[in-house]
């Protein structure tokens, strides 16, 4: 994980568009299993909590997995788990039937160490959260909530 301080770039349109769909994220639910900051070593020693927009919701009353087209997460990873402003914030937004990747420092979309832009499906510079995610494949590659029980 790059953390600030590191190079950024301009979202893409693609990315943008999720950013305008994220307003607000922080009215969003978070999952009840991790309700607070968890340390993570996997997004770079730091403290995750996650939001989850109304797609997410939905499917978790009705027990849908794969989850649909909308869902949306978003981690705020912060360098403790006191409750500020977070340094970076990592998205999961499913488009296509695929999750897109995304991270965040000011609106500006972090690199990676080979100065490749980490947004995207899953090449360039979000290979290691596909990489890392993919060890939850069966739960469409999400952290946080087993899909396949009840909440």
């Amino acid at each position: 994980m790059t953390v600030p301080g590191g190079n950024t770039t301009a979202p893409s349109p693609e990315a943008q568009q999720i950013l305008d769909q994220i307003q607000g994220y922080r009215t969003w639910p978070t999952f009840r299993t991790v309700p607070e900051p968890t340390f993570s070593q996997a997004h770079g020693g730091r403290y995750l909590i996650t939001y989850y927009n109304g797609v997410v919701e939905a499917a978790i009353e009705q027990d849908i997995l794969p989850l649909p087209n909308g869902a949306i997460f978003v981690a705020e990873n912060r360098t403790s788990p006191d409750l500020g402003e977070p340094p970076v914030l990592t998205i999961m937004s499913k488009a296509q039937g695929r999750w897109y990747w995304l991270q965040l420092a000011d609106s500006q979309v972090l690199q990676d160490s080979r100065g490749r832009p980490i947004e995207g499906y899953g090449g360039g510079g979000t290979t290691a959260c596909l990489e890392c995610h993919s060890q939850n494949r069966r739960n469409d590659f999400v952290f946080g909530h087993n899909f396949s029980r009840p909440y």
